[in-house]
């Protein structure tokens, strides 16, 4: 599932913001459960979308601390490598978008599926 693999760390398995890495992070992710609930019961995908991708985000999603949306899917083991590598010379303790310059990106449709998988995913854990 896209979501555990990509979002979990910050975000939380429950989409609540308590992740394993939220006490690393500058910015404490939102709950996610609350997104349609914050927006008057209405839940968008398409505004969803577009935070993730970045084509709409708000300041917070996008920081320093958010990865690059494509360009991190290429070869996990790979780019675990490097991070891990690039993260102990510099004594860096969250990701920097340096840390992914160098990564190759995947295709815009592989991408598009990941999203609306998240987005999907996001639409069945929303609080009534």
């Amino acid at each position: 599932m896209q979501f555990l693999s990509n979002c979990a760390e910050c975000h939380g398995a429950d989409g609540k913001g308590t992740g394993p890495l939220t006490v690393k992070l500058k910015t404490k992710p939102i709950d996610l459960t609350g997104l349609a609930k914050r927006n008057n019961g209405v839940f968008s995908p398409e505004v969803i979308y577009k935070m993730i991708d970045g084509t709409e985000a708000i300041r917070s999603h996008r920081s320093i601390e958010m990865p690059i949306w494509g360009c991190r899917h290429t070869n996990p083991s790979a780019q675990r490598r490097t991070f891990h590598k690039r993260r102990h010379a510099t004594k860096v303790h969250t990701p920097s978008i340096e840390a992914f310059v160098d990564l190759a990106c995947d295709p815009e449709p592989i991408i598009r599926d990941r999203i609306l998988s998240i987005v999907g995913y996001l639409s069945h854990i929303q609080e009534k």
